[in-house]
């Protein structure tokens, strides 16, 4: 009889004291893209289309007025933008070393053309590029468009210049002759004619072409990142009732020595502890996760919901079916990155 007197008063005592923390861990996030697993090298052309209503490439905007660029008439200035889109994509992939090879087609390779709508791409064209790269994967700038302003009027009381590009990228899996993904990408660049000093500094703006130089290589630098893994910054929630043992592996938490926090929290798993039973079962999914371990992650935070379903605790319940759900789309990420996959 008072051997139950000891657990009756850490069970009674958990419902009303029980703190909850945030813990700032990094996650690992595939790209928003998924390739087969097999996908090595990759090549990158323009296709070069342009849409019968896209003709503003010699004209600009002036405050509220449309002029016509007839200083850089001579240029062509949809070589330039499509050129440094290119580059931008290719260099982003090669920085985070997102494939082992990156194969870069000149702009010429495909002769410009204009229409109302884009033929699809020719699959013995697709199978001509793919093998003369030795590439797994095609990656096709459709259509890229751009839009030069310039605010220096005296109406404005900050003059700056800005850059509107519009990008149609394809995927194409070359070996299913198939279209993996094809996305419209809008960017917007702007710059500010002050400093960021205190003195507010003055600086000289870039010019329209090389505005749209560097407008065209950060939306091809922004699409890469559509196939870039990255680590990410997010919160976990843990629990601390008022139990010396939870304390303890807190402690253990902030530090990151997960195997002594283990040790802490496995000692309440049983059902008789009651609410700190799933308090110790999500925090051990916590724990888990942290160690990679995502089979037993999955089993405790299972093992919390059923208890606090059968306690009928509502708000765990929500914090638990949160956590889980999180649990569950990290696995499927990291199951997407698997070999055979």
């Amino acid at each position: 009889m008072n051997k139950l007197l000891p657990i009756l008063f850490l069970v009674l005592t958990t419902f009303s004291c029980t703190v909850y923390r945030e813990f700032a861990i990094d996650v690992y996030k595939p790209g928003l893209i998924s390739l087969p697993s097999d996908v090595k090298n990759v090549a990158i052309l323009s296709r070069n289309f342009k849409f019968d209503n896209d003709t503003l490439q010699h004209y600009y905007k002036s405050g509220y007025i449309l002029r016509k660029d007839k200083k850089n008439a001579h240029l062509n200035i949809d070589s330039i933008a499509v050129s440094n889109a290119l580059q931008g994509l290719a260099s982003e992939l090669e920085v985070n070393g997102v494939f082992e090879k990156v194969k870069l087609f000149p702009y010429g390779l495909i002769k410009p053309h204009r229409g109302e709508r884009m033929a699809p791409f020719s699959s013995s064209l697709i199978r001509e590029l793919s093998n003369s790269a030795q590439a797994d994967i095609l990656i096709s700038l459709e259509a890229f468009s751009y839009f030069y302003s310039e605010y220096n009027l005296p109406d404005f009381e900050t003059p700056g210049n800005e850059v509107i590009t519009v990008g149609i990228w394809s995927i194409i899996d070359p070996a299913e002759m198939k279209v993996i993904e094809r996305k419209s990408m809008i960017d917007t660049v702007f710059w500010d004619g002050y400093g960021e000093g205190a003195d507010n500094k003055r600086y000289k703006l870039p010019p329209r072409i090389t505005s749209i130089k560097l407008a065209a290589e950060i939306a091809g630098g922004n699409y890469a990142k559509r196939l870039t893994p990255s680590w990410q910054k997010v919160l976990r929630m843990y629990t601390i009732p008022p139990v010396e043992d939870f304390r303890l592996a807190a402690a253990y938490l902030e530090q990151e020595e997960w195997g002594d926090a283990i040790h802490y929290w496995e000692k309440y798993t049983q059902k008789k502890y009651g609410k700190l039973a799933i308090n110790a079962s999500y925090n051990l999914a916590l724990a888990y996760e942290m160690k990679d371990e995502f089979e037993k992650a999955q089993e405790w935070i299972n093992y919390a919901y059923q208890a606090a379903l059968e306690l009928k605790s509502g708000g765990d319940l929500k914090m638990i079916i949160l956590y889980k759900n999180i649990l569950d789309k990290r696995q499927e990420e990291l199951g997407s990155l698997a070999p055979g996959n």
